[in-house]
């Protein structure tokens, strides 16, 4: 990236963070990032050795759930320590990625070269979207699905002092739309549930109270809270699809 961006690091403390979030255990699970991951991989509709670029994909755990499809993906990152636990994370599993080291403003990838792409909780972090959109739409074959997701806007400034912007649904609409077709922009994550989800009551082991209930909800009965459906105005994310016709 640019040199002015955000300088945000989040594997420095050596944990391969977001796969302890999609794993069985009730402290580390996150049904947060699930719900998440779920949605996005519903919107792709990813196919059999299609090519997914991961934009900003860190570790690689949503890579992971695409190639399960049968999907190749693509994981492009800044991060050299999230692109070593990408490539050890896929060798344990057995499953293949591809891992580049390269920035989003530059994509080291050819035009018209993927069937696919996703940007997880990567555009509020950077200070030009509209180039980052831009190298997408290159890279990305004509007719290749794109899905990105990002916080919804509630408060005039990020209260995250990693991101730079965050978007009502209409901003996100507009900016993509300048350069995407058949552009779509929904919600999902209700701010309350997640405020409960996050708080810091804590029981024994030290576990988190609502954090661990709500795990419990979605591992035993299948039931994810942060699906639930609601109007905007109560909801935190954001998800949107595009395509390149």
């Amino acid at each position: 990236m640019m040199r002015n961006e955000v300088k945000y690091d989040k594997y420095k403390h050596g944990q391969a963070y977001h796969w302890q979030q999609i794993s069985k255990s009730l402290r580390y699970r996150n049904i947060f990032v699930i719900a998440r991951y779920k949605l996005v991989l519903e919107n792709l509709k990813s196919k059999p050795e299609q090519i997914v670029l991961d934009v900003g994909g860190g570790d690689g755990a949503l890579s992971f759930q695409i190639a399960k499809s049968g999907a190749r993906p693509i994981i492009v990152d800044t991060s050299e320590d999230a692109l070593r636990f990408a490539d050890q994370e896929f060798l344990k599993r057995k499953l293949k990625a591809s891992v580049v080291n390269g920035n989003v403003y530059d994509l080291p990838l050819p035009s018209n070269y993927i069937d696919a792409s996703v940007c997880c909780d990567v555009i509020e972090h950077v200070r030009s979207p509209e180039k980052l959109l831009s190298e997408v739409y290159r890279v990305l074959k004509p007719g290749g699905m794109f899905v990105i997701t990002t916080p919804l806007r509630i408060t005039e400034v990020p209260n995250d002092k990693f991101h730079v912007r965050e978007y009502f649904s209409s901003e996100l609409f507009e900016i993509i739309a300048s350069i995407f077709d058949e552009v779509s922009v929904s919600s999902f994550a209700p701010i309350a549930l997640k405020d409960l989800y996050n708080l810091n009551i804590r029981f024994a082991g030290n576990k988190r109270l609502f954090r661990t209930l709500f795990n419990a909800i979605e591992l035993i009965f299948k039931y994810n809270l942060f699906l639930s459906k609601l109007p905007f105005a109560h909801q935190s994310m954001l998800i949107a699809t595009a395509q390149k016709i």
